[in-house]
């Protein structure tokens, strides 16, 4: 990371989740493995960046709502799970698959760093 700043991502293999703090340019950097296998939860709440490996462990903080998100509850009730980064919860998002949270000023970034590779 040092080196090669958020591409070091792309380079790595393996089940991970990771959290690194930036202290010289103050930033967060989360990120989740290629194919989602540790879960990454996070919401924005008072200007700060709340994270967790499950949903409920949001909910210790007074800042998290519990409420759940009523079209997600439909597609919960139909499909048996929350497809994309909402969940059953109002505000609180899951980091998908291969995805990074840059979380800078006040400000989450999400941006994707590997796909399926697909041969033309």
């Amino acid at each position: 990371y040092e080196e090669g700043g958020d591409e070091v991502l792309g380079r790595l293999r393996g089940i991970f989740a990771i959290a690194l703090w930036d202290g010289r340019r103050h930033r967060l950097l989360l990120a989740r493995d290629r194919l989602g296998v540790k879960p990454v939860y996070w919401t924005l709440a008072g200007g700060d960046l709340l994270f967790a490996s499950e949903a409920k462990a949001l909910f210790a903080f007074d800042e998290v709502r519990r409420e759940i998100n009523g079209e997600r509850l439909v597609d919960y009730l139909a499909l048996r799970y929350v497809p994309g980064p909402q969940t059953l919860f109002k505000g609180i998002e899951r980091l998908q698959p291969g995805h990074r949270l840059v979380f800078e000023d006040g400000a989450a970034h999400l941006a994707q760093f590997w796909d399926v590779p697909v041969e033309a």
